[in-house]
């Protein structure tokens, strides 16, 4: 059986095999269950092991996140243009957590948008949106008239569907049902 300590040798040394005349031979046992090789150990065995955690590669997610923060320092006035553009080049060529990590020393950590914060952005967003459909409803009704009021009707419509969702990111829950028992 395939054990956690062998997991880890392996995560270290170079390969996880030997090499015969240019062609790997995997010394790892099979799974029995399905005859297959078993997983190659992760990062988190990596870190447990002792190996350089900036010496892992990185991810389009993580010079993603970069990237984002690069553009945040850039709008609060810390970067000038050329440096973001420097500095963005250096992100999407980095291949090491120690590369990324460089491109951001000399700048002060951002703090990610609180949960709490970004629930009630994405709850004023629907409610300004449900808003402009309404603006867009009476427009419609005041240029064609505006005889019988038929906007009350798509304003409820769309209302009923947007605003208790919207009440329930407010309040922090995800069942607008549970957000209207409260």
């Amino acid at each position: 059986m395939w054990c956690t300590s062998q997991r880890l040798e392996s995560a270290v040394s170079v390969g996880g095999g030997r090499s015969t005349g240019g062609t790997h031979v995997d010394e790892r046992p099979a799974d029995r269950r399905n005859g297959s090789l078993p997983l190659p150990p992760t990062s988190r065995s990596r870190q447990r092991t002792g190996a350089a955690r900036a010496d892992l590669r990185v991810d389009d997610a993580a010079r993603r996140e970069a990237s984002e923060a690069l553009g945040v320092h850039m709008a609060a006035g810390r970067l000038t243009l050329v440096e973001f553009e420097e500095r963005l080049d250096r992100v999407f060529a980095a291949v090491t957590e120690s590369e990324l990590a460089a491109v951001t020393a000399d700048l002060p950590r951002t703090a990610p948008a609180s949960s709490r914060a970004r629930r009630r952005a994405a709850a004023r967003s629907m409610v300004a949106g449900w808003l402009a459909l309404c603006a867009l409803f009476l427009t419609i009704w005041a240029l064609t008239g505006a005889d019988y009021f038929w906007p009350v009707w798509p304003m409820m419509g769309t209302g009923i569907g947007t605003l208790p969702g919207a009440w329930a990111l407010w309040r922090g829950t995800d069942d607008p049902q549970a957000a209207q028992a409260r």
